[in-house]
């Protein structure tokens, strides 16, 4: 697996354009985002 070029913090409408506009010049963004527990973590790659 091929490392990011940018880590966008919060799923937001904010965040996800941040990762749109990364996106749009050719970068590979993860967008990460908070679970309800302090034991879970999830990031989905764009």
């Amino acid at each position: 697996m091929n490392s990011p070029d940018a880590i966008v913090i919060g799923p937001g409408q904010s965040g996800l354009a941040a990762a749109h506009s990364l996106l749009a010049r050719g970068l590979r963004p993860v967008v990460d985002f908070a679970v309800h527990t302090p034991t879970q973590h999830s990031a989905h790659r764009c």
